[in-house]
């Protein structure tokens, strides 16, 4: 009985304790950007998405800072293609 609490016990502290971060894919991160352009709803789960990764990032979680980064550089460079003029010949 002793182990089995034990084996719960330990099991219990190693679920609890990790720290994980949901990964996308880069298709996937483009698809979320494309819906939050087109949806509030989904502005606002995008907005979550970041919020959570920042400050996941800013407790020294590396894979949520590449996370972060990814997005931010998606959205960049979404915004930058948008910017850009046209050229008429």
């Amino acid at each position: 009985m002793r182990k089995i609490a034990i084996g719960m016990f330990s099991l219990f502290l190693l679920i609890s304790c990790g720290d994980s971060v949901k990964t996308y894919s880069k298709e996937e991160k483009q698809e979320i950007i494309k819906l939050a352009d087109e949806n509030n709803k989904s502005k606002q789960e995008l907005d979550n998405i970041l919020k959570n990764l920042k400050e996941k990032a800013e407790k020294g979680n590396n894979e949520a800072k590449n996370e972060y980064e990814e997005f931010m550089a998606l959205i960049n460079s979404k915004v930058k293609i948008r910017q850009t003029i046209p050229i008429k010949l």
